[in-house]
């Protein structure tokens, strides 16, 4: 069984675009709950009084923290690795290489299918008709 080497739980996305990055990264999302909430304005005080992972938490709380932790560890000796569907962390990375424009990265996709559908070739004048250029440069 192969095994990973250390393990990051981060909430930034980690860009993997050549081969052997992605060969050595293990991608599990565990919610994009905290991204929703950020997106409709509320922040994580509001929802849970700052209630996270700090002084205040009880010994049963960090009790109850650890256990799931060890269950976890428990599945992966257990099971292996599980693979999930990196269409999340695709676009996240797609989004942090488009500069966090989100408008730009569904031009990319829109252009990118364009081009698989007609066959994977396309000419300079199609990448300037996409507005690509001009998208990006707007956020300059």
């Amino acid at each position: 069984m192969k095994a990973p080497k250390i393990l990051i739980n981060t909430n930034y996305t980690i860009t993997a675009m050549s081969r052997l990055d992605r060969r050595r990264l293990h991608f599990a999302p565990v919610s994009q709950y905290y991204g929703v909430l950020g997106d409709s304005g509320k922040s994580i005080a509001d929802v849970h009084g700052g209630w996270l992972l700090e002084d205040n938490w009880s010994k049963e709380d960090w009790i109850a923290f650890y256990v799931t932790c060890v269950q976890c560890l428990h599945q992966y000796l257990e099971k292996g690795l599980f693979r999930f569907d990196d269409e999340v962390l695709a676009d996240r990375q797609l989004i942090s290489a488009a500069g966090g424009n989100e408008d730009l990265l569904n031009t990319l996709k829109t252009f990118i299918k364009e081009v698989v559908a007609s066959g994977g070739e396309c000419t300079k004048q199609q990448v300037l008709d996409t507005n690509l250029c001009s998208s990006s440069l707007d956020q300059r």
